[in-house]
C-alpha cells in the first residue's frame, strides 16, 4: 500500500493532476492500492490533539500526521509505503522488493564528512551563515542533543522522511509515538533552555520536526537503517537541480514543478 497526504499550497495546487496522476499510475503499474489523504476531518482531529501545544507549527503537526498514518496503514498491510506529495516516480520497479524485514528504508540526508566538519569547527560554523533550522545540519545538532540527554554519544543519521517504506513489527521497534509528550518536552526543554550548555548559535536550530525525532528514534531504539539509495530517492534541490540519470523517483524539494513536469513529458516517461 501507498499513501499520501496533500494539504494546499498555491506551488502544488497548480500541479495537482500531475502529481496525483502520477503517484497513482505508478501504484496501479506495481498492482497495490493508492491512498491519498488531504486537510478532512480525520487530519483536523488530529491536529486539535495539539491545540495545547502552541508552540509546534502546522508543518511540524502535518509532518507527525503522515507518521501516525504510517503506523495506522501498517496495521493491515504487510509492508507501507509513504511518499511525500511532491514526490514524482518515473519508474515501474517496484519498491516493495526492498527488504524491510530487519530494519525501515528511508534515505540518510546529509553528507558525513560535512558533519564531522561540523564537530571539528564550530566556531568556524558559527561564522558562516547559519542554516535554517529545517536544514539537515539543524535535524543533526537536534538529535545529538537529545541522544546525549539520554546518556549517548550523539552520533545519528539524518534522514529525509519524504520517502518511508516499512513493515508494522519493526515500526513498533521505532516505537515512534511511545512516550510522545515526554519526547516533546524534552524538545522544548532543550529550545527553551538557559545557560543549556549549548552554543547559542546551535541552539538556536532546535525545534520540533518529525525528521529529527524519527532519527532520535532509530538509535535510541536500535532500529537498522535499509539506506534508500540515490536512485530511489532523488532530491531536487539548489545543490542538485536537475534530474540525475537512472533517478527512480524524484523528490521535488525546491518545488521546481514546472521543470520536472516538463522533463517527464520531454522523456515520455
Amino acid at each position: 500500500m501507498i499513501f499520501s497526504f496533500y494539504k494546499e499550497t498555491e506551488n502544488l495546487k497548480d500541479h495537482y493532476d500531475f502529481l496525483k496522476e502520477r503517484q497513482e499510475q505508478y501504484a496501479e503499474a506495481i498492482g497495490v492500492e493508492y491512498k491519498l489523504y488531504g486537510d478532512d476531518d480525520q487530519y483536523k482531529e488530529y491536529k486539535e490533539t495539539f491545540k495545547d501545544r502552541p508552540y509546534i507549527s502546522e508543518y511540524n503537526i502535518i509532518n507527525f500526521y503522515k507518521i501516525h498514518l504510517l503506523y495506522e496503514n501498517s496495521e493491515r498491510y504487510d509492508k507501507v509505503a509513504y511518499f511525500d506529495f511532491d514526490v514524482v516516480p518515473l519508474t515501474k520497479e517496484n519498491i516493495f522488493d526492498i527488504d524491510v524485514s530487519d530494519g525501515i528504508a528511508v534515505r540518510v540526508n546529509h553528507d558525513d564528512g560535512a558533519m564531522k566538519d561540523f564537530n571539528l569547527n564550530m566556531m568556524k560554523w558559527e561564522s558562516k551563515a547559519l542554516s535554517t533550522i529545517r536544514s539537515p545540519t539543524a535535524k543533526y545538532w537536534n538529535t545529538k542533543a537529545m541522544l546525549m540527554y539520554n546518556g549517548m554519544d550523539g552520533e545519528n543519521d539524518v534522514y529525509n522522511t519524504g520517502i518511508i517504506l516499512a513493515n508494522n513489527e519493526q515500526l513498533k521497534k521505532l516505537a515512534y509515538f511511545d512516550d510522545f509528550e515526554n519526547t516533546l518536552q524534552l524538545m522544548k526543554g532543550l529550545v527553551t533552555e538557559v545557560n543549556g550548555g549549548w552554543p547559542a548559535y546551535i541552539q538556536s536550530l532546535f525545534g520540533y520536526d518529525n525528521e529529527t525525532l524519527f532519527s532520535y528514534k532509530m538509535q535510541l531504539n536500535e532500529v537498522k537503517l535499509n539506506d534508500l539509495t540515490r536512485e530511489w530517492h532523488f532530491i531536487l534541490n539548489e545543490r542538485f537541480p536537475y534530474v540525475i540519470k537512472d533517478t527512480k523517483f524524484i523528490h521535488v524539494v525546491n518545488k521546481r514543478l514546472d521543470y520536472v513536469k516538463e522533463w517527464y513529458e520531454k522523456n515520455n516517461i
